[in-house]
């Protein structure tokens, strides 16, 4: 398909894929046939990739295929905030990527998803959300979002069962 687009005069592609990376060996191969039989395009990557699991090899094929924009998703630099809403994120790695992004290559567009909000999530937290921020250089679209509940979602029930009342929700 994109081969066709490209074709056809298509030279920037979006990725609307928060799980683009997850399956590393997938997308090392798309990102390699981007390189080898699709020079000069550009990529763009607008939702929130998993920062810890990148390698500093496959941004390298990131940016070798044409990225120009990447989306990190670390929500929250609480490890207790972490392991409550599952992400377990490796907040050293995804802090190690995101120096190596920022120091070799300074003209790709990064943005970080930040949250605040989450049930019973202390302001200290927050404040750890915020100073992870503050200790990176160059995200150039930090993402603050203030969470919102919606009822009958996961998030929802852990809100109840961490005293929030089915009204505030």
């Amino acid at each position: 398909e994109m081969s066709r687009l490209h074709d056809a005069g298509v030279k920037r592609f979006v990725f609307i894929d928060d799980i683009f990376n997850l399956r590393v060996e997938n997308s090392t191969r798309l990102l390699e046939m981007l390189v080898k039989h699709l020079p000069g395009i550009q990529l763009f990557f607008p939702n929130g990739l998993r920062g810890d699991i990148l390698t500093e090899e496959f941004i390298d094929l990131m940016m070798a295929a044409g990225t120009v924009n990447i989306d990190l998703a670390l929500e929250s630099a609480s490890p207790r905030i972490q392991k409550l809403i599952g992400k377990n994120l490796k907040l050293d790695r995804f802090k190690e990527n995101v120096y190596y992004i920022t120091r070799k290559y300074p003209q790709l567009l990064l943005e970080m998803e930040l949250m605040i909000g989450f049930p019973s999530e202390t302001e200290e937290e927050a404040l750890m959300t915020l100073e992870f921020l503050k200790d990176l250089k160059w995200v150039h679209f930090p993402n603050l979002n203030i969470l919102k509940i919606y009822p009958n979602t996961d998030m929802c029930r852990l809100a109840l069962e961490n005293g929030v009342s089915m009204e505030s929700v």
